[in-house]
């Protein structure tokens, strides 16, 4: 089983340069599948994708119960 954490990344950005000043971490997620493209899709479904930061794991089915 696979596990998504998405994490909502906050971006502080330079009126003056345009740039990236700082990023800070928002609000986690966790989604869990049988397979990558399952977390992916109910990500995406619930409109949490683009802006935030992925990371995956490998669960024991035990574990999600």
């Amino acid at each position: 089983m696979k596990k998504l954490t998405v994490t909502f990344q906050n971006k502080t950005i330079s009126y003056q340069t345009g740039k990236i000043v700082k990023v800070t971490d928002g609000n986690s997620y966790s989604y869990y599948g049988p397979t990558k493209k399952e977390c992916e899709k109910k990500a995406r479904d619930n409109y949490r994708w683009n802006g935030y930061s992925k990371q995956w794991e490998d669960v024991d089915d035990e574990n999600n119960n």
